[in-house]
């Protein structure tokens, strides 16, 4: 966005081959600008949560319009023109680091945006109308835009969240770090053959408007790839969350586990498997009402996976029930996490209204070390292993070869 070139000559052009071709390549900028600021308005326009878009759709419809005043150039509509095309197109180009920061929920710093377009307006204006020097007016700005287009491709140095491919954030930096090279090389040319009708300055003017009209096409369609990653992350999470408690919900766990089993077969890696129930929830709804349940499952559900290690994955089966994935942990250690959990458990204090209660677990243990190699079998031996714990009396872990309870006695499953 904003990757075009200002034209020189704030008079006639001379009717040269050149010139045409600078006249055509106006014409096709100004078509790819407009055909991206109709495809990403129409991708807003389905996504309007997604700020980026819309901040998008901002930054071409400015650099559309800048395009549009550079093709009225030919028609000789005077000198105001080339100021205000260069303006709008340093805003629009300012405005794609907004776009950057909105998109990766940083603050807008809009603020800069005003200020470039103000200092070009000040700038560009004091170099056409009082000291009427277009040499300058390119320098100001080639170089304003080979200023802010490092700050961007910088913007999209960092992975998005639930980015599948680094793809995308590639494109855009290519697209940036190319515009910020073809400055460069604009301003060299200017240096070496000075403005107006030189043959280095119609090789830079061409350049810049050929390259624009290809980052114009690229540079949306980088960021709709990138909102696209987004909003599918987005919508993985809710098919595989609990909308109650934020963690993994059924087929957000077991397809993690199933994953994990896969790569545990191959590394021989001991993982092992918790199925948690808690005692008496029924009667939790019964006493105190389904919104005290849902609570009581919140709280549960926060409780243990702010217990949990970053390794190990925590998912609400249905109910009442859930279960832990605890990678990289013999059958022993397990057990000593399933008594660390019971534990913190039965000190978790909830209320309903002015009435206050206590909740206990009751915990199954199996570990893919001698309990069963696929998830099936791990699920079967694990919920066996629950309900034990459940008819032994509640409120303690079964595993193995040990169960253990509030008095601390243990005996064989």
């Amino acid at each position: 966005m904003g990757a075009a070139a200002n034209i020189t000559n704030t008079g006639e052009i001379a009717n040269t081959d050149m010139a045409l071709d600078v006249r055509t390549l106006v014409a096709l900028t100004f078509l790819a600008s407009l055909v991206s600021l109709c495809s990403m308005f129409f991708l807003y326009l389905g996504h309007r949560q997604e700020a980026a878009l819309r901040h998008g759709v901002i930054g071409l419809g400015l650099q559309s319009l800048a395009l549009l005043l550079f093709s009225m150039l030919y028609l000789k509509f005077g000198i105001y023109l080339p100021v205000l095309a260069n303006t709008l197109l340093v805003a629009s180009f300012a405005h794609m680091r907004v776009v950057a920061r909105v998109f990766y929920g940083r603050p807008s710093a809009i603020e800069i945006t005003w200020g470039a377009t103000l200092a070009m307006l000040a700038l560009s204006g004091y170099l056409t109308w009082i000291r009427d020097d277009d040499s300058a007016r390119v320098y100001a700005f080639s170089a304003m835009i080979a200023l802010f287009a490092p700050l961007i491709a910088r913007e999209f140095a960092e992975p998005v969240a639930d980015e599948t491919w680094s793809g995308p954030r590639l494109l855009l930096r290519m697209c940036l770090y190319t515009i910020f090279l073809v400055m460069l090389l604009r301003m060299l040319l200017l240096y070496v053959g000075g403005a107006g009708e030189s043959l280095h300055m119609k090789v830079g003017t061409t350049l810049s408007f050929l390259v624009a009209t290809l980052l114009i096409g690229l540079w949306p369609f980088g960021l709709a790839l990138l909102v696209g990653q987004r909003l599918q992350g987005q919508q993985r999470r809710l098919a595989t969350t609990d909308p109650l408690t934020g963690v993994f919900n059924r087929r957000g766990f077991e397809e993690y586990i199933v994953h994990e089993l896969t790569r545990r077969r191959r590394t021989g890696e001991t993982m092992s498997l918790l199925l948690l129930d808690i005692d008496h929830f029924k009667r939790i709804n019964d006493t105190y009402g389904h919104q005290a349940g849902d609570n009581t499952l919140s709280r549960f559900a926060g409780k243990i996976a702010g217990s949990l290690r970053e390794i190990d994955s925590f998912g609400r089966l249905g109910g009442e029930e859930f279960a832990i994935l605890l990678p990289a942990t013999p059958h022993a250690q397990a057990l000593e996490a399933a008594e660390r959990l019971r534990k913190s458990i039965t000190g978790l204090d909830l209320e309903a209204g002015s009435q206050r209660y206590t909740i206990t677990v009751s915990i199954g243990v199996v570990s893919s070390d001698g309990d069963g190699e696929d998830y099936a079998s791990l699920y079967r031996e694990a919920d066996r292993r629950l309900y034990a714990a459940k008819e032994a009396g509640r409120n303690r872990v079964i595993g193995r070869t040990i169960g253990t309870h509030p008095e601390g006695s243990t005996g064989l499953t």
